[in-house]
């Protein structure tokens, strides 16, 4: 007996290739790597946004304070004060935008004011302002002090 005739009497065949089986099952575990894939690069951009949307917060509050050292002292509160007004990435008034801006301003002292601006970002699933804010807070003086009489 030779050994092609032995191998064909076990039922051992030699195998060429692949079966449609794992072809199938090799598709499906590539195709739930490459969905946690775009998931997990989804949730990366939704946190870079989220980044970013802090760090404009936190700018338009600097700006709105060195704009207010620039001017008299006592003008502060009345050119300054402000509740929930929108604001653009540059600090300027708009219609539609995902910042709004509050500023208070509250004596502290003989000659020095407390200033504090409040960023509240839209929450971009709900777009309602119920969502984190960001808050600076600085003191202002009047370094010339009262004027002599």
């Amino acid at each position: 007996m030779n050994s092609e005739n032995v191998t064909a009497c076990s039922g051992v065949r030699d195998r060429a290739g692949t079966t449609l089986v794992e072809v199938v099952v090799g598709l499906f575990i590539f195709g739930l790597f490459v969905a946690g894939m775009c998931r997990l690069l989804v949730l990366v951009n939704e946190s870079a946004d989220r980044a970013r949307d802090h760090y404009v917060a936190v700018n338009i509050a600097k700006n709105r304070i060195e704009r207010a050292r620039a001017f008299d002292f006592n003008q502060l509160t009345s050119v300054f004060t402000e509740n929930n007004v929108l604001v653009d990435v540059n600090g300027q008034p708009a219609v539609d935008t995902n910042f709004r801006r509050s500023t208070q301003i509250t004596p502290a002292g003989t000659n020095l004011v407390e200033m504090v601006v409040t960023v509240d970002i839209r929450n971009r699933k709900t777009w309602a302002f119920n969502g984190p804010s960001e808050q600076v807070r600085t003191y202002i003086g009047d370094l010339k002090g009262p004027p002599e009489s």
